[in-house]
């Protein structure tokens, strides 16, 4: 390299150092904010900002009924996501939302506070979180639930279908047998013949 590209990489490389503020200046800047400060710059959407959960964007991608969108925002279609959610919303109603001691317990009776949403929109807000970065923000637009909301059911329904998938044999990872391995083989050798084995 010359060096005047040399001179160029020092230039940018100072630069990006120059807009890096360590964590310990912006957390110290964070506490100097008073608490309107604070509460403009926190980082969830309030209540009184979405939707009800009813008539969330969630709700028109399930009504829909088009293929395209819930792969979008799912990974499944409506065959696989109503075959998932037959078994997903039995477990759902069964056991309480809020863990006691770290477990989730069984219902014992219906009463109380009804939730927010049911559980196929827990079903899809695993399946959307897992198919996003994981922005909370993202998914309390989509669902039209306030974060602490968003936070609880994802945690239930993770739990949940983790616990209904490694009970399902068809759902485990497992390596192919030596016939299929085999047959792979040969339609790779088909497709590729310069390849050597």
């Amino acid at each position: 390299m010359d060096k005047s590209t040399l001179a160029i990489i020092a230039i940018i490389l100072r630069r990006r150092r120059r807009n890096r503020i360590h964590s310990r200046y912006a957390k110290r800047f964070y506490l100097s904010l008073n608490a309107e400060e604070r509460r403009r710059r926190d980082r969830r959407i309030p209540r009184l900002a979405l939707v009800e959960p009813k008539m969330s964007a969630w709700k028109k991608i399930l009504s829909s009924g088009n293929d395209q969108s819930l792969i979008t925002t799912t990974g499944l279609d409506f065959n696989v996501f109503k075959e998932l959610k037959q078994r997903f919303e039995p477990e759902y109603s069964r056991y309480s939302l809020v863990p006691i001691e770290g477990k989730y317990v069984k219902v014992k009776d219906k009463s109380g506070r009804r939730r927010l949403i049911n559980g196929e929109d827990c079903l899809g807000l695993v399946l959307v979180w897992s198919r996003t970065r994981g922005s909370l923000a993202f998914l309390q637009v989509i669902f039209g639930l306030s974060r602490t909301g968003v936070e609880v059911y994802l945690r239930f329904g993770k739990r949940l279908l983790i616990k209904l998938l490694s009970r399902d044999v068809n759902s485990k990872i497992g390596t192919p047998n030596r016939c299929r391995v085999e047959s792979y083989m040969e339609a790779v050798r088909e497709m590729h013949p310069a390849l050597e084995y």
